[in-house]
């Protein structure tokens, strides 16, 4: 195997990032470093391209390369979107535009990431429906379509379109139109879902789509899919990673300073569920209950009672009951989101942005 990996010629593929974000696609295709048979194949970043100038700043500190900050809206979808008028220095971008973001060289490869937002089942199906993520939704269209005009002096070997699995419903005639576009440039188009944990092997699920197009004129063999891989469980993932307020670790690393009662409710909840594991718990026996013992640590004061004396140290561990067993309290609207609990021996869920505890 070490003979057929020598390297004897290498080959250099250049990139296109549309809708590039902090650059997470192409850090991707940097890490693709192949050898076989004495060949060696790596990619070369033309740009990338975003409308956020935040996203290019991060995307040329991250991968060292030009980033190109471009508006590829059409003005009736800006106007749709923004709910006005563009000013006066504003005006649709052109295929001569993304010709020259790429400094007139012609990709071999094209990645675009378009606005997943309107597409996602997180988005209520009532706000999807309107002009505003319709014209959104519709920026998927109108990237390939500037991308395919730019270049079709020497199109590009593939176009990689990834998104959020719903794109195949919610975007259903979106996808249509952007196959049939591709087709009649000359690409052989599929698009399926996959989950990035069984691709990369990782300790997470994260389900997504990925549509690939093919120049049928370039690439004349089949892209195959790559084998999928072993989903670690979360305990092989942290069981790396030192405890929560070891100081080795830095001050970040800290265990979140929730109240007591938000501890224990947590650990009434079994791995794998969630907050509605705790209407399967008795109220009797989960409820905060008035206890005789004074204004001590943890006193709880009894509803149908006067209240001790109201001190200043109205702390927890303060000389007051600072508890009130409340009989108007049930599980509806105590938790009315979040609290999911993990299994340390499987795979995590996806994890999403707003990663907070009570989300």
């Amino acid at each position: 195997m070490d003979s057929l990996n020598k390297v004897k010629k290498t080959y250099e593929f250049k990139d296109l990032h549309l809708f590039c974000g902090s650059g997470g696609g192409r850090l991707g295709f940097r890490r693709a470093d192949v050898k076989l048979a004495g060949l060696q194949g790596n990619f070369r970043n033309l740009c990338g391209i975003d409308v956020d100038p935040r996203a290019c700043e991060n995307y040329e500190y991250l991968t060292g390369d030009k980033a190109v900050c471009m508006d590829l809206f059409e003005r009736r979808d800006y106007i749709a979107f923004h709910g006005q008028e563009p000013d006066e220095t504003w005006r649709d971008a052109t295929p001569e535009d993304i010709r020259k973001a790429a400094n007139y060289e012609y990709p071999d490869l094209i990645f675009l990431s378009p606005p997943c937002k309107g597409f996602s089942g997180l988005l209520p199906q009532k706000t999807f429906e309107t002009d505003k993520y319709q014209a959104l939704n519709r920026l998927t269209v109108r990237g390939i379509f500037l991308a395919l005009e730019a270049f079709k002096d020497d199109f590009p070997s593939f176009i990689f379109l990834e998104n959020v699995p719903r794109i195949m419903s919610r975007g259903k005639k979106l996808l249509h139109t952007i196959m049939g576009m591709l087709e009649d440039y000359g690409y052989a188009v599929n698009g399926l879902p996959h989950d990035c944990g069984e691709i990369a092997g990782l300790g997470q699920h994260r389900k997504r789509y990925l549509l690939v197009a093919r120049n049928l004129s370039k690439v004349s063999t089949f892209l195959y899919q790559p084998p999928k891989q072993r989903v670690k469980a979360i305990g092989e993932i942290l069981n790396k990673v030192p405890m929560p307020d070891a100081p080795s670790a830095g001050p970040m690393h800290k265990l979140p300073r929730l109240q007591w009662k938000t501890w224990v409710r947590l650990a009434l909840i079994s791995a794998g569920g969630d907050w509605r594991d705790l209407k399967k718990i008795a109220p009797k026996e989960y409820r905060l209950e008035h206890i005789p013992r004074g204004g001590g640590s943890h006193g709880v004061q009894d509803w149908n009672r006067p209240s001790h004396t109201v001190t200043g140290n109205a702390k927890v561990n303060g000389s007051t009951a600072a508890c009130i067993a409340d009989p108007r309290l049930n599980l509806k609207n105590m938790y009315p989101s979040g609290y999911g609990v993990q299994a340390w021996n499987k795979a995590s869920q996806t994890i999403r942005s707003a990663g907070r505890v009570i989300v």
